[in-house]
């Protein structure tokens, strides 16, 4: 008696198709990670900096303010979670503030507030600032990269791309 199973009935040529679309809907993140050895976000590190400085961390948000001072760029930003893709995720809470310092220019204009940037640096000091009348804490990272994201990544939209057979409508 011969067993048939469900792999031997399903076309090879399926099972590859099947492969490279989900292959495809992986997500990659723009920056290089290898050196990240702290998961730590921002808040975290505020309140006991001693075990962050000198630490790799990616970390990314929303920018809020950009200062060019004579060799270098701060950018400050309000951080949140990132996706797998390391873009910020502004549908879940702030996980705090930080400086960004980039040695050399940034175009205030591109790197306007309200944009997302993520980046990849070293955690060298806690900086004293004020929001509003409270005094504040920011970790101050040292950029190695920085990814800007375009403007309308993750778009909220009604209307919704994509591969397959069904019906849709878009209000």
């Amino acid at each position: 008696m011969q067993v048939i199973t469900p792999y031997q009935r399903t076309p090879h040529w399926l099972l590859s198709v099947v492969m490279l679309l989900l292959i495809g809907c992986a997500t990659v993140s723009k920056l290089d990670v290898s050196r990240v050895n702290s998961l730590a976000t921002p808040n975290e590190v505020a309140r006991q900096p001693d075990s962050a400085i000198g630490k790799t961390v990616q970390w990314g948000g929303e920018i809020i303010a950009v200062t060019n001072r004579q060799d270098s760029t701060e950018v400050q930003v309000l951080a949140y979670p990132l996706y797998g893709d390391g873009s910020p995720n502004r549908e879940l809470d702030a996980t705090g503030r930080f400086l960004v310092v980039y040695r050399g220019y940034l175009e205030p204009l591109d790197y306007a507030a309200g944009r997302l940037l993520t980046v990849v640096g070293t955690v060298s000091e806690l900086r004293a600032d004020a929001v509003g009348q409270a005094g504040y804490r920011l970790p101050v990272i040292q950029a190695e990269q920085l990814y800007l994201w375009p403007k309308h990544h993750r778009n909220t939209s009604n209307t919704l791309f994509g591969i397959g057979i069904g019906i849709g409508i878009g209000l």
